[in-house]
């Protein structure tokens, strides 16, 4: 299985998770053949190598590394360029995995792409395709309408045609059952509390017309606390879902992506950088992301 790497902010916690993975855990990770991007040194200078399943892929630098934990114009060069030869690579094998570790949005902005992350980028690279931020941590699979847009503009970003289209696709992905969340407290309390619920009830209505068991509207604040793995849940925006997701499956989960020609997964973390470098941060979640990405095919 032909799994892409994109190497990520190199200042950051990815590429030295996913060393450490490569150094103490290569047993199960044999299962993959994998090409990385960014710089090869960067790889060797993690004590990684060459070998058979694994293909340094980026390009090199001549310049000094950048350090752990110091965002820097170089690192947002690899990041950038991490990226494009990882998606001329997925072009070339469209049948790959693509892994992507965590970039830093401020300094991919700074390299001269104008996209709030991964997500943004790969929207305006498949203009046709609505992709959807999806979360998944054993038999607990959550996804987001709305995400990296500010609080402000969520309602208005809200349609029913959104929401039955992410719907889909989670339970597509899932093949559970949908909870979805409330936008307003109390789910808006028969609209007491705001009336976005009654204007988006069609969506549900449309849901279950096309075959896909969904209740709701729910109100949040106690869904998450008794949540049968059972159902899937729909959030309405960014975090609603992760704050208690990432709560309750902290190093436990990861990220995909639903509506892309291929699988792409990542961890559900950023730089961490006041953990790069120390050996202190978690590889949970990179793990779940390279075993989702692997049990696959």
């Amino acid at each position: 299985m032909s799994i892409v790497v994109s190497v990520g902010d190199p200042s950051g916690i990815g590429p030295e998770l996913l060393a450490h993975l490569f150094t103490s855990e290569l047993d199960w990770l044999a299962r993959g053949q994998f090409q990385l991007t960014g710089p090869p040194s960067l790889w060797r200078h993690l004590g990684l190598k060459e070998q058979e399943g694994l293909q340094f892929c980026g390009r090199e630098v001549h310049s000094p590394l950048p350090k752990p934990g110091l965002p820097c114009a170089l690192g947002a060069q690899i990041q950038r360029d991490g990226l494009l030869d990882a998606m001329e690579l997925m072009a070339s094998n469209p049948k790959s995995i693509l892994v992507t570790l965590p970039v830093n949005k401020s300094q991919l902005v700074k390299s001269g792409m104008n996209f709030m992350g991964h997500t943004d980028y790969f929207r305006s690279i498949y203009p046709n395709r609505m992709i959807t931020m999806a979360f998944r941590s054993g038999s607990h699979w959550l996804a987001l309408v709305t995400d990296h847009i500010p609080l402000g503009l969520v309602p208005s970003q809200l349609s029913p045609e959104h929401m039955v289209q992410a719907g889909l696709q989670l339970h597509a992905a899932s093949g559970k059952p949908l909870v979805v969340c409330g936008l307003n407290p109390h789910a808006g309390e028969d609209g007491l509390m705001g009336k976005e619920e009654l204007q988006l009830s069609v969506a549900l209505d449309s849901l279950r017309t096309q075959g896909v068991p969904c209740r709701g509207f729910v109100a949040a604040d106690s869904l998450f606390a008794h949540w049968d793995p059972k159902e899937a849940i729909l959030a309405l925006y960014h975090d609603q879902g992760l704050g208690p997701f990432k709560a309750l499956f902290h190093g436990q989960s990861c990220q995909i992506s639903l509506g892309m020609p291929y699988l792409r997964v990542s961890p559900d973390h950023g730089t961490a950088y006041h953990l790069a470098g120390r050996s202190q941060a978690d590889a949970g979640s990179l793990r779940q992301a390279l075993r989702t990405a692997l049990n696959s095919a």
